[in-house]
C-alpha cells in the first residue's frame, strides 16, 4: 500500500476488527445489505463534483461490485449510476428555481463538464431543456 492509502486501509482494518468482535463477526445479511445500500445512496446522492469509484467502495465494504449492483437494483429498481443521475437532476430542479444562477453555474456545481452536457442529460431524462423547465414551459 502507498502512504496515501495507508490511513484508509487502517480504518478499514479497524472496522473489520470491530465487526469480528461484535456478535462473533456474524452480521445479519439483511442488515448488512441495507447498510451498504444506504451508505451507497448517501455517497451517490451527494457531492456531485467528486467522482465516485464504486468498485473501490465495494472493495472497502467487503462486497463484490456485481453483487452490490444487483442488490442495489433489486432494492431500488435502478442501477447505482441511474440513481446518481436522478439525484443530480433532483438537485438541478431545485437549483433551477434560483433564477440568478446561470445554467453553466448549475452544470458546474453538479459536476458536469459543460452546460451542454448538463442540458442534454436534463432534457433526456426530464423531457424539456433546463431553460424551459425554469420558465415553466412544456416545450
Amino acid at each position: 500500500a502507498t502512504e496515501e492509502n495507508l490511513a484508509e486501509l487502517t480504518v478499514d482494518l479497524l472496522k473489520l476488527f470491530r465487526r469480528c468482535q461484535t456478535n462473533n463477526g456474524v452480521v445479519s445479511p439483511d442488515k448488512e445489505r441495507e447498510s451498504i445500500i444506504e451508505l451507497a445512496c448517501h455517497v451517490l446522492g451527494t457531492n456531485f463534483t467528486d467522482s465516485v469509484d464504486l468498485h473501490g467502495f465495494c472493495l472497502r465494504h467487503g462486497c463484490g461490485y456485481e453483487h452490490f449492483r444487483k442488490l442495489f437494483k433489486a432494492r431500488l429498481g435502478i442501477s447505482p449510476w441511474q440513481y446518481r443521475v436522478r439525484r443530480k437532476l433532483d438537485a438541478a430542479s431545485a437549483l433551477l428555481q434560483d433564477k440568478q444562477r446561470t445554467i453553466s453555474e448549475i452544470a458546474e456545481r453538479l459536476g458536469y463538464s459543460s452546460a451542454y452536457e448538463f442540458s442534454a442529460q436534463f432534457k433526456r431524462y426530464i423531457g424539456i431543456s433546463p431553460l424551459f423547465y425554469r420558465e415553466g414551459r412544456k416545450g
